[in-house]
């Protein structure tokens, strides 16, 4: 029997990193992108827990070290730029709860798992091209290309992010907003011209109006900018789909008087092209499952998480899906349920965070961000964060599946 073809849907981390491990396998693996190349832009992501154990055995931990942003901590500072609280990485994980243990820009992330998906011949990619429609028989799936192709594959599997055009395709759902549960905050994300003081931590900054400032490292000429509203803003959900400079110019009306750096990242913002604006949001398709038929959902657009968790899910899911299909090739039904019988009570830990979470930590009023200050100071003050450690992902027991054994 022929290795089966298998497509997915979205070449972003769960995308590459699932391509990867099927590659591996001897899977014929397709993979579609609706972009023109490869997407560079994005925030600064971070892994840990069971992820670093994947990118080990891909053999791709020194790789990925050696692009980390070199970010030692988080000082939260004032109008005037003065730190009241820092928090530096130490040499033990259990000394900070701020910065995890690797972090890397998304672009750069993105890049090496293309790399390493694309050194196996049996996968490939075609980026500005999407699946337009979608039919499933007992056998295959066929689909249809915005290039106009029609092709059938054993299986597909969307992985487009948590608002996945291919997750309405295989759930038959037309509303493009279903599954999404907003948590009434938004954030942008963008590279701006370094200064000395960006260096080497990152600095974050509340102001009034639930808005706040992050300015990170990332390189030796850049650094990267944040700007987060932690409400649900009718001008920001008015230019969601209005492209770049509306976005922009509504966020620079939102933050001018916002007081410390934000001129200076106002500013940096208008000249940058690696902007993105998204609204924060997770995905829980409940009882639905994450699949139909021989169709498969993974990362984002099956569980999409705000808890800084979604990189960590990207990888684990991408595993995990590969291995339950390589354990079962011919019965897909059979391996997406296994996919996630064991993955789900992982997830919803990982997912789970206090009712008003962003609110909380990005408040309204003067009186709640004076309170804020207040906590971060006293948490830093006690040094409380090295007797208990900072939010560690859930242990999980991965299963260690034989990927240089092509399936049956």
């Amino acid at each position: 029997m022929p290795p089966q073809k298998i497509l997915i849907s979205g070449a972003g981390i769960a995308g590459s990193v699932t391509a990867y491990w099927l590659g591996r396998a001897g899977f014929n693996v397709t993979v579609l992108e609706r972009t023109p190349a490869l997407r560079t832009a994005g925030q600064g992501i971070d892994m840990e827990g069971p992820a670093v154990s994947i990118i080990r055995k891909m053999g791709l931990e020194s790789t990925i070290r050696s692009k980390t942003t070199g970010e030692k901590g988080v000082a939260f500072v004032d109008e005037n730029n003065i730190p009241f609280a820092t928090f530096d990485v130490g040499e033990k994980r259990t000394d900070i709860g701020f910065t995890s243990e690797i972090e890397i820009m998304r672009g750069d992330l993105c890049d090496i798992f293309y790399t390493a998906a694309t050194a196996f011949p049996n996968v490939k990619f075609e980026f500005d091209t999407s699946i337009t429609s979608l039919r499933q028989t007992d056998s295959s799936v066929w689909i249809t290309t915005s290039s106009g192709t029609e092709e059938s594959y054993d299986m597909v599997i969307a992985a487009d992010g948590f608002r996945s055009r291919t997750r309405q395709l295989i759930l038959e759902n037309t509303d493009t907003e279903a599954f999404i549960q907003s948590q009434n905050c938004w954030v942008a994300y963008f590279s701006i011209p370094r200064q000395p003081q960006d260096n080497p931590r990152s600095r974050g900054y509340n102001a009034i109006g639930g808005r706040f400032i992050m300015i990170r490292p990332k390189d030796e000429k850049l650094s990267s900018g944040y700007l987060v509203v932690s409400k649900d803003e009718p001008s920001l959900r008015k230019v969601q789909r209005a492209g770049m400079a509306a976005q922009k110019a509504a966020l620079a009306e939102l933050f001018a008087d916002a007081g410390w750096e934000a001129t200076r990242v106002i500013e940096g913002m208008k000249d940058t092209e690696d902007f993105y604006l998204q609204d924060v949001a997770k995905i829980q398709l409940g009882e639905r499952g994450w699949s139909k038929g021989r169709c498969a959902m993974v990362g984002d657009a099956a569980y999409c998480s705000f808890t800084g968790t979604g990189t960590t899910l990207a990888i684990l899911g991408g595993y995990m899906l590969a291995g339950e299909i390589l354990n079962s090739p011919n019965k897909p039904e059979f391996a997406f349920k296994a996919y996630e019988d064991k993955l789900a009570c992982y997830v919803k830990k990982a997912q789970s965070a206090p009712k008003g979470g962003p609110q909380m930590f990005v408040p309204q009023t003067r009186f709640g961000v004076w309170m804020m200050r207040t906590v971060i100071w006293l948490v830093y003050w006690s040094g409380i964060t090295r007797w208990i450690g900072g939010y560690k992902m859930p242990g999980f027991d991965l299963p260690d599946y034989d990927f240089d054994r092509k399936p049956e």
